[in-house]
């Protein structure tokens, strides 16, 4: 399994962060990204309905699926992550095994954390794209990137 972009979306669908990781094209990831949106907009809607099938998530801001990355030459599946304050992380990954879904979801949990920490700063500006953060970034990427998939 190997990460092929991070994206941070925030509460407007404004992109507040985009990394793509390896030998992954950026625009065409974005463009899948933003096709993304549609899906999280689409289950997040049908969970507020009273009476949708399925129900509330019960608290949980993992979404899992949200597609395949059409269009691009990296051949990944993107998950959603939609946090109550508005915040979607969006992750494409390139699947070679099986899934470790509770470590997809500790990976969300992790992406978010850091999110919250850079924003929480009180010398926050107005870009989370800090050296600092983008360093922990790559680093949570790397980590995760061996835990996500059995051999």
């Amino acid at each position: 399994m190997s990460v092929a972009c991070v994206c941070y979306v925030g509460r407007q669908s404004e992109p507040l962060c985009f990394r793509v990781y390896g030998d992954t094209e950026e625009l065409p990831m974005q463009f899948a990204a933003y096709a993304a949106l549609d899906v999280i907009d689409e289950r997040l809607a049908s969970e507020q309905q009273p009476g949708a099938p399925g129900g509330p998530s019960g608290g949980d801001s993992y979404l899992g699926l949200a597609g395949p990355s059409l269009g691009t030459a990296q051949d990944a599946s993107l998950f959603a992550y939609a946090a109550p304050t508005g915040l979607k992380i969006i992750v494409a990954l390139s699947l070679r095994g099986a899934l470790q879904e509770q470590e997809l979801r500790a990976f969300f949990k992790r992406l978010h954390r850091l999110y919250a920490d850079a924003v929480s700063n009180p010398f926050f500006l107005d870009t989370v794209e800090t050296p600092r953060f983008l360093s922990q970034l790559d680093a949570i990427v790397q980590y995760y990137t061996d835990r996500l998939e059995t051999p």
